[in-house]
């Protein structure tokens, strides 16, 4: 987050567009809202966009929108999906005999590349000698939800 003054600075950019808040609480929130950026940089960007193309003074919420939609602003938010909401998982899963209904899966994110590799050469490689009997094995890569998605976007993804 940025400093009152620095937000501030680039809100002022604003005053001569239609419907800027003449009022001192109107330009607070404005402010409020450019304090969202994850730099002065960031601000300073958000303005210029803004005034490039528009003729009508932002709303909080459109500084905010603008905010969101910055890589740079995404990836601040959570350390663990850099923003995307998604986590990349490896997974070894078990399939039923004969078919593609799913038995069981064990996540193998935690093993290296190489270790990864090495096992699906075991699973599928020129070596490998289907045995009857045996469930058939898989390696998949998949997303799971981050735990820094909003609770309405991770209940929308757990029904699937």
């Amino acid at each position: 987050m940025i400093d009152e003054a620095t937000a501030s600075l680039q809100v002022q950019r604003f005053v001569g567009l239609r419907g800027f808040p003449t009022a001192a609480a109107g330009q607070r929130e404005l402010i409020r809202a450019m304090q969202g950026c994850v730099d002065a940089r960031a601000a300073q960007s958000i303005a210029d966009d803004w005034l490039s193309t528009e003729t009508q003074s932002p709303y909080p919420t459109d500084i905010r929108r603008k905010i969101s939609e910055q890589p740079h602003a995404r990836k601040a938010r959570c350390p663990e999906c850099n923003g995307d909401g998604w986590l990349p998982r490896v997974k070894l899963v078990t399939y039923k005999s004969n078919s593609f209904a799913l038995d069981a899966s064990e996540d193998i994110t935690h093993m290296t590349y190489a270790d990864q590799l090495d096992l699906r050469s075991k699973l599928h490689g020129p070596n490998a000698q289907p045995t009857p009997g045996l469930k058939r094995q898989d390696i998949l890569s998949c997303v799971v939800p981050c735990r820094c998605l909003s609770p309405t976007h991770k209940a929308l993804t757990e029904g699937r």
